[in-house]
């Protein structure tokens, strides 16, 4: 059950009532990791925060039970903050700098295929 993970001393526990987006990123699971900002996560990492969204909501077992109210990034009416709009943005920037990369990396991929096959074409 959901308590036995995240309760106070469990493998989880830091990340119970609080918004654990940089441990997930990051790798780093502690209360200390959890208390950090999403500010301090390298474009890199960002992509990391829809993949575990996407993760949690398409699971069997990970049930969603409630919202998480955090100032950070939603107000008193639910609305998002200009902090929420400004990680969304980074997200978006770097989500579309991972597909250029992939792109640049796809394409450098089938020009060495064509030019090794151009190779073994003249011998």
């Amino acid at each position: 059950m959901g308590k036995d993970y995240y309760a106070p001393g469990s493998s989880y526990g830091a990340f119970a009532g609080r918004d654990a987006s940089v441990p997930f990123c990051t790798g780093k699971f502690t209360a200390e990791e959890a208390e950090k900002s999403t500010e301090v996560l390298k474009s890199t990492e960002l992509p990391g925060l829809v993949e575990w969204r996407d993760f949690y909501r398409a699971h069997n077992v990970y049930k969603f039970v409630g919202k998480l109210i955090d100032p950070r990034y939603y107000d008193d009416t639910g609305e998002p903050t200009p902090d929420m709009m400004v990680l969304q943005k980074r997200i978006q920037e770097a989500r579309a700098e991972q597909a250029l990369k992939s792109k640049i990396r796809r394409e450098e991929r089938l020009k060495k295929q064509k030019e090794k096959e151009a190779a073994q074409a003249k011998s």
